[in-house]
């Protein structure tokens, strides 16, 4: 009786001798097993390499973006610096020039109402410094960031008594009147809030 084997059969027979055929055939089954794994392994060992230099690519990347931060950051932080002190003294120059047209403002109604007027205003003085009236006009001196200074003025419809007064920082206020049998508005009791 012959039978086949599981394994494919190329004419082994139960019972029989070997003749080679079933050596031969399992020698190149395993002969294919082994080239597969092999193949296999080697292609996982290629991803690994690849994921490998994937890694180190990005890693690059990672580098050459922090460069960059590191460029743009040391260009971009001193021209920050000075935007930040350019729009600090514009400030100061527009609340400067805010309190001395309050102040001038005050004395051309007090001068539209007669003699004997009075009126009270406050304003916000942004840095120390001092405030001048006379001359028909209302002078703050602002001095910036980088040291120069510059004098803000405001000029007034009618003539004020000349005074100097020394101010720092803060909120004030002031009493801009018109004596009788004057000819000049006074700015006085100038106080700090």
């Amino acid at each position: 009786m012959t039978s086949c084997s599981s394994s494919g059969g190329e004419g082994y027979r139960s019972g029989e001798p070997d003749n080679g055929v079933g050596t031969a055939m399992i020698s190149r089954m395993f002969t294919k097993y082994i080239s597969v794994a092999l193949q296999n392994l080697i292609q996982r060992r290629l991803k690994v390499i690849y994921m490998d230099s994937r890694g180190q690519v990005s890693l690059e990347y990672l580098l050459l973006i922090l460069v960059v931060l590191i460029v743009l950051g040391g260009v971009t932080i001193p021209l920050i610096g000075s935007s930040i002190e350019a729009s600090t003294d514009v400030s100061r120059a527009s609340d400067a020039k805010v309190a001395v047209q309050t102040i001038a403002n005050a004395a051309d109604i007090v001068y539209a109402n007669g003699p004997g007027a009075k009126r009270t205003v406050s304003f916000y003085i942004p840095v120390n410094g001092v405030i001048i009236t006379g001359n028909n006009s209302v002078i703050f001196t602002v001095t910036y960031t980088n040291g120069t200074a510059s004098n803000i003025t405001a000029p007034t419809q009618y003539n004020l008594t000349s005074q100097s007064v020394n101010v720092q920082r803060g909120w004030y206020t002031a009493v801009i009147y018109w004596p009788l049998n004057s000819n000049s508005v006074v700015v006085t009791n100038v106080t700090r809030k």
